[in-house]
């Protein structure tokens, strides 16, 4: 039990005087575009950033439209943790949403909100991907581009998959750095319970009984299962034993099964 206060403390020390969010982006403004990204080009994009210490809300993106007008297909927005090192994403999504690649014949805006609450911890490395790796030949020759500006900042820039034909490829492919940014803008708050404290004034043993750094308030972290498996082992006892690694396994909120 010390333990835990002891974090709790630490925590309610350092927090920032104030309700506000510090939100993750650069120049917003349509320097260019970046094409063709969609169904009958390149299939996913991400642009890498470096996170704040707060919960993940939601993102912004800027698109051009190269495709017939008044039509719309959809595709999936993630955030992934990133390793920049080998140019790939790590485990599964900390937080996804299917969204709509809208043609409307000019630049166009979308703000979409991200569930889940995740906590963007302070200096690690994340992604936003844009795909339609799920749906790829599904549709004809449909083409967005993204808006980009040449300058770098966030401590991340702007990479994408030729090949990425399913979502395991996300992981298991390096990624190719396209040398500047996505116009894009992540949406993060301090307040994620929305009740005008800032989240790490009201963090303790009661309030974040799982030790996440998030309001139990806030966590609200979809079932899901996790398989992974050897292969065949022969009969027990004739091998040494084999280990399997879970990545960014997270505090259950219930029962768990093994």
């Amino acid at each position: 039990m010390r333990s835990i206060q002891a974090t709790v403390a630490a925590l309610v020390s350092g927090a920032a005087c104030g309700v506000a969010g510090a939100d993750i982006e650069g120049p917003n403004y349509n320097w260019s575009n970046w094409g063709s990204w969609g169904y009958c080009g390149v299939p996913t994009v991400g642009q890498s950033f470096v996170g704040n210490g707060e919960t993940l809300s939601g993102v912004r993106y800027t698109m051009y439209n190269e495709s017939s007008c008044c039509d719309s297909k959809p595709m999936r927005v993630s955030v992934y943790r990133w390793d920049p090192s080998s140019q790939r994403v790590i485990g599964q999504p900390i937080a996804t949403r299917d969204e709509t690649m809208w043609n409307t014949c000019c630049w166009y805006s979308r703000e979409i909100s991200l569930p889940g609450n995740a906590l963007l911890i302070a200096g690690q490395h994340y992604i936003v991907v844009f795909t339609v790796s799920p749906w790829w030949n599904s549709y004809g020759c449909t083409n967005n581009n993204f808006s980009v500006n040449p300058d770098y900042y966030g401590g991340g820039s702007f990479y994408y998959l030729y090949s990425a034909s399913d979502m395991q490829s996300l992981s298991t492919q390096s990624w190719s750095n396209v040398g500047y940014d996505l116009n894009f803008t992540i949406r993060t708050t301090n307040d994620c319970d929305a009740n005008g404290i800032v989240d790490a004034s009201e963090l303790n043993a009661a309030t974040d009984c799982d030790g996440t750094g998030i309001l139990d308030a806030c966590e609200q972290l979809a079932p899901a299962t996790t398989v992974l498996a050897s292969g065949p082992q022969g009969p027990v006892g004739s091998s040494a034993g084999t280990t399997i690694a879970f990545d960014d396994v997270r505090p259950s909120a219930g029962s768990v099964t093994l």
